[in-house]
């Protein structure tokens, strides 16, 4: 789900299989945008799901601060759809971008061209999404992407700071006994390269940070939710131990908060 930033009586929903609503009244009521459904069969082929129904879902809304007729969403599976006019129409905009299984997409705090999207296989970068996106992997060790945030950048007037949770390889192997292999990465030049943080964080860590938000206080930091994950290739998801961590200095340090929670996929 989404809500409009520029209005707070407007929510996005997205389901699965692969559908998007929306309501005008803070969820009292809902339409269907059913223009995300006119896609030719070429497209909509690649909409599923690895484990049964086999059906994809809508894994993320980003609807433009700057612009609100302007709507993301990332599929998954199913690559990347945007719209220009409240969800109308849709156009695919996944060129570039092998395998189709797509996590968070947001764009640059300030920006109406520049965008990035996380997924299984790589993180991306467009200033374009219609023309392509392009892979950035300078300094990353790990293969699968989930949620980032934007941070205050560390000098003013200077590049806001991208802070991603990564993981080794996709769900269906975290029933090793390294699990995901969390790590965080941080990068202060619009996603060039990348750098690992957080200092005495296990160099495996086994529980997946599944998902990421601003600190609303300290510009510098974000929670992470955490959780045991795993996934085989003829089961759901089934979910474990939770915890929440805190950093208040950009990744590079983390504490544990004093709450117990089954494992965390939204905070």
């Amino acid at each position: 789900m989404a809500v409009d930033p520029t209005d707070e009586d407007v929510v996005y929903a997205g389901t699965e299989p692969i559908h998007l609503c929306r309501s005008e009244d803070r969820g009292g009521s809902w339409e269907e945008l059913t223009g995300l459904q006119d896609f030719p069969e070429e497209v909509r082929f690649n909409w599923w799901g690895p484990n049964p129904p086999h059906e994809g879902h809508v894994a993320n809304i980003f609807v433009h601060p700057d612009d609100p007729s302007t709507i993301y969403l990332c599929l998954e599976h199913g690559g990347v759809v945007r719209s220009f006019d409240r969800g109308a129409t849709w156009e695919d905009v996944s060129k570039g971008i092998d395998y189709l299984d797509m996590h968070v997409l947001r764009a640059l705090p300030g920006s109406r061209s520049r965008y990035f999207v996380s997924s299984a296989r790589a993180f991306f970068t467009s200033d374009d999404p219609a023309r392509g996106w392009v892979p950035t992997h300078n300094g990353f060790t790990r293969d699968y992407f989930h949620d980032f945030v934007f941070l205050s950048p560390t000098q003013d007037g200077g590049i806001p700071t991208m802070l991603v949770a990564t993981a080794d390889k996709s769900p269906g192997y975290w029933d090793r006994p390294e699990h995901a292999q969390t790590a965080f990465f941080c990068s202060t030049d619009c996603a060039q390269t990348w750098e690992r943080v957080g200092a005495g964080l296990p160099e495996n860590m086994g529980p997946w940070a599944y998902t990421l938000v601003n600190h609303p206080l300290n510009p510098h930091g974000a929670f992470a939710g955490f959780g045991d994950l795993v996934r085989g290739p003829q089961h759901a998801a089934t979910y474990g131990l939770g915890s929440l961590m805190a950093t208040y200095d950009a990744g590079e340090s983390w504490e544990t908060l004093p709450v117990e929670v089954t494992a965390t996929s939204g905070l």
